[in-house]
């Protein structure tokens, strides 16, 4: 799955690279969007799509969620 931003595509597996890149080892949505030059709405969208094909999962904390890359997922590194 991809969505236009701009004129550009952003995959599923670049939301993927975009959460591993951070500096520890979950994300927020924000970390994420800021990466992609996406919203913050447009991110939260894909990730919630991304959890529930079990590619990525997430915890609440405080008013939002951190999210991180499931280790079974097809994207994990090889």
């Amino acid at each position: 799955m991809s969505s236009e931003h701009g004129n550009q595509k952003v995959t599923d597996t670049e939301i993927i690279d975009a959460i591993r890149s951070t500096s520890g080892p979950v994300a927020s949505a924000r970390d994420v969007a800021t990466r992609l030059s996406m919203t913050r709405t447009g991110i939260n969208e894909r990730l919630q799509d991304l959890l529930e094909e079990g590619r990525v999962s997430r915890k609440s904390v405080g008013n939002g969620y951190v999210w991180w890359v499931n280790d079974y997922s097809d994207d994990s590194a090889t």
